[in-house]
């Protein structure tokens, strides 16, 4: 049984390879994340990791992996 649970839920931890509650897929949320920041960076700030959970409704763990992959691809 495990062997068929695998691929199923590729990535890692308990919930790899779930939609988030909200439904979005993983790129419509970095899109999101982007957008956040892009506005903030027009305001001249820089947002936490919890104030883009708030606006895009995901943890701050989460947020904080949207905004590493962001920075990363240097978007």
């Amino acid at each position: 049984m495990l062997e068929e649970w695998k691929p199923a839920r590729p990535g890692r931890g308990a919930g790899g390879g779930r939609r988030a509650k909200n439904g979005l897929t993983e790129e419509e949320l970095r899109d999101r994340a982007a957008a956040v920041m892009k506005a903030a960076k027009e305001a001249g700030r820089t947002p936490s990791a919890r104030e883009v959970a708030r606006e895009i409704d995901v943890s701050p763990t989460k947020a904080s992996r949207l905004l590493a992959a962001l920075a990363e691809s240097g978007k």
